[in-house]
Formats: structure tokens, sequence, C-alpha cells
């Protein structure tokens, strides 16, 4: 099974068209909307490093980077599968693994790939994407580029009002990809 980390924590439905698009899936769900606290029990059973880069509430890029570094390290070398597709300009990765990660809060900890996401990066990436500049920057960026290459076409092919570009997070984008996933959904697209 390869499961693709994508671009963006967005709305379910965005999130879903995007991974998609991707012909790709979080086949644990792990779009995660807000990141664990430091509190909760998935926060205290992740590794002390998160915990440490958490400390200030931020996540850098060199953070995200080190976080990450030490995940693939920690999966691969167990037998795990960890590829990177590509880096944004703001740090943020994208890649795939070879198991069920979960999100932070339900940590799937039956795959290599799974125990070591929960022990080095979950809760540093949802935090990551959804508050760093450069992350969200690239995130805004992806989820433009998939409404004009795959969103759009399909909405004017099935005569659905709509202009050539919207920003995805606005309440027209996320309407508009609403009604793509249910076209999609209707093998119409």
């Amino acid at each position: 099974m390869l499961t693709t980390r994508g671009a963006a924590l967005r709305a379910a439905a965005a999130a879903a068209c995007l991974a998609a698009l991707c012909g790709c899936s979080s086949a644990s769900g792990a779009t995660a909307t807000s990141p664990a606290t430091p509190s909760s029990p998935a926060a205290s059973a992740a590794g002390a490093d998160q915990a440490v880069a958490l400390a200030d509430g931020r996540v850098s890029a060199a953070e995200y980077a080190g976080a990450f570094a030490k995940f693939s390290q920690c999966a691969t070398s167990g037998g795990g599968r960890v590829k990177v597709d590509a880096r944004d300009p703001g740090g943020y990765i994208h890649y795939e693994v070879g198991g069920i990660l979960g999100p932070p809060e339900q940590p799937d900890t039956t795959t290599v790939e799974g125990r070591c996401y929960h022990q080095y990066l979950d809760q540093i990436e949802v935090v990551f994407q959804t508050t760093n500049p450069g992350a969200l920057s690239d995130i805004a960026q992806a989820d433009r580029l998939v409404y004009k290459s795959t969103i759009y076409p399909c909405l004017k092919k099935n005569n659905v009002t709509a202009p050539a570009d919207v920003n995805p997070d606005s309440a027209e984008g996320t309407a508009l990809t609403e009604q793509w996933a249910t076209l999609r959904r209707e093998g119409k697209c």
C-alpha cells in the first residue's frame, strides 16, 4: 500500500479533492484540522523532540525539515518506505509512505512508518502546515493550481458556472470544490 501525504490541510471536501487529484489518498484520513495539545494523550506519547520543537507554539522550516529527516530515517531503517516527491520553496515536503500513518490524535502504530511519524513528525507537521507562512503560501499555490487544472475544467464540462480562477479557501471556492467532488463521485469528471 502506498499512502501519500498531500498538499493541504483544508476543509474536508478540499482535502479530498487534493488527494483525488494526486491519484493518492491518505488511507488513514490523516488530514488533521488541529494539532494535538501538549497535554493530550497523543501529545504525551509522541517523542520528546516534538515537544522541544513545539515549545514556542511555532514550527520553522528548519525544524520541520529536521523532524522530517528523523521520521524518514527511522521509517527506512525499520524497513518502511518514505519517498520525497517534491519540496516547496516555503519548506513543505510532499512525500509518500508505504504504510498508514494516522493523525496525531489517533496514530496508527501498526506500521513502522506510523510509529516513526508519531514519534518524530505528526504534531510538528500539523503546526507547520497550519501556521508557517511559507508552508501556507506553498499550500495556497498548490490549491490554486488544483482548481485551475482539474476542478475548473470539470465544472465547465458539466455546465457549472464558475470563474477560471478562485481562491480555494473562499466560500465560493469551497462551494465549487464541493460541487466538483460530487461530480467526480458521480463519474462525471
